[in-house]
């Protein structure tokens, strides 16, 4: 097996934590929507790419081999990282809610609101 890539394709690391989570590659391509043979293929291109064995095959179904369980902790962070991300970054483009005062110039008096302005 050749050595690790630095420029990882994100859907195959998805596509391992799928199958370490069903323990099947079957069941995981129905959950992904794909044939089983192109789910094989994405896993033993992973392998490939990784150097390594990740998943133990038999009959019964696939567990993950040690290194696989390192690869699956790694991949279950950059997940919820990647959750996170898409929330900060949602929340950081909310509008922002500023306090306004409305002064009513055509009366006599001025009369102070309690509105908010959207930006």
């Amino acid at each position: 097996m050749s050595g690790a890539q630095s420029d990882l394709d994100l859907r195959l690391l998805r596509y391992f934590a799928v199958v370490v989570d069903l323990g099947s590659i079957t069941m995981a391509a129905r959950a992904l929507v794909m044939t089983q043979p192109a789910l094989s293929r994405s896993m033993r291109s992973l392998e490939r790419q990784m150097g390594v064995d990740l998943l133990v095959r038999s009959v019964r179904g696939v567990e993950p081999t040690p290194a696989g369980r390192t690869l699956y902790r790694h991949v279950t962070t950059l997940r919820a990282q990647a959750s996170t991300a898409v929330t900060e970054v949602r929340a950081s483009t909310a509008p922002t809610t500023l306090p306004v005062t409305v002064v009513d110039l055509g009366g006599a008096t001025a009369a102070a609101g309690g509105g908010t302005l959207r930006h």
